[in-house]
């Protein structure tokens, strides 16, 4: 089942791609690692997301800056999980902003689980919340050798022209 948080990051994408003219599903109400939204793009072309929302990444960085979670281990039934479950072709990040508007970042999935898997200096660590996975701390100093999507939304999923930023101009389709 969905936490809080991924719940809210799902609504905010939602809101966010149907104001953009998609049309967008939520996955099943039941454990299913397979993606969290569906999105038809206006021209008809599906894309699946995987959701991630962190609301207290930007509160706790450090002077280097911050880190982004990527699960990719069950600890508990010793499996691949997460970037190595999803089929997603997007992987959504949003972090809440001390500003209360969130900060999302849109990476290709598969590019970012070929970045994580060939970078052996990226650290990895367990999720300290559940204590029930493993996981990569990816560093934001990173993201320029990353190709993603930066938008600034408000706390309803509104665009935010400030601060907002495209490495690329592929939105999520």
């Amino acid at each position: 089942m969905l936490n809080k948080n991924g719940e809210k990051g799902e609504a905010l994408l939602s809101s966010y791609l149907t104001k953009l003219g998609y049309e967008c599903f939520s996955a099943p109400p039941r454990r299913f690692p397979d993606w969290d939204i569906k999105a038809i793009t206006p021209d008809g072309k599906t894309v699946l997301v995987e959701v991630k929302l962190d609301v207290i990444g930007m509160f706790l960085k450090n002077r280097k800056g911050f880190n982004f979670y990527i699960e990719m281990f069950n600890t508990k039934q010793f499996e691949p999980s997460g970037i190595f479950k999803t089929k997603s072709e997007k992987y959504a990040y949003f972090f809440l902003m001390p500003d209360n508007t969130y900060r999302l970042y849109v990476f290709n999935t598969r590019e970012l689980r070929n970045f994580l898997c060939e970078n052996m200096t990226i650290p990895t660590t367990g999720n300290s919340i559940e204590g029930n996975a493993a996981g990569w701390l990816l560093p934001n100093t990173s993201l320029p050798q990353i190709n993603h999507t930066l938008i600034t939304l408000d706390r309803e999923g509104n665009y935010v022209n400030s601060n907002t930023h495209y490495y690329n101009n592929d939105y999520i389709g």
